[in-house]
This record gives structure tokens, C-alpha cells and sequence, in this order.
């Protein structure tokens, strides 16, 4: 069987970042939607920061 890359500390921790980047702007654009609370803005933004420094993270 073929082996998977192996990943570094660094990348796997910035594609770890992406996900919980790319759910707090989910979670955020629900709450957003169904309570038009400003948590949701604050959430959209911080997954947004998160996943842009994860990304550099793992493309560094």
C-alpha cells in the first residue's frame, strides 16, 4: 500500500487551524442567520484570522 505524506509539526497544526477556522465561519454565519446576533460577525471574523494563518502555516 501506498504510503500518505507524512506531515511536520507545522503543517499538520495549520490544517488543523483551516478546519476549526472554516467552522467557526460556519457556525458564525448560522448564528448570523438565525439569531442576527453580532456573535456571529465576531466568530465569521475570527475563523476567517484563523484560517489565513493556518494556511500560511502550512503553504510556509
Amino acid at each position: 500500500m501506498k504510503k500518505i505524506r507524512n506531515f511536520s509539526k507545522r503543517e499538520l497544526s495549520g490544517l488543523v487551524g483551516q478546519w476549526v477556522g472554516m467552522i467557526a465561519v460556519v457556525i458564525g454565519i448560522v448564528i448570523e442567520i438565525q439569531l442576527g446576533a453580532h456573535l456571529g460577525f465576531v466568530l465569521i471574523t475570527a475563523g476567517a484570522l484563523a484560517y489565513a494563518v493556518a494556511t500560511k502555516l502550512v503553504n510556509f
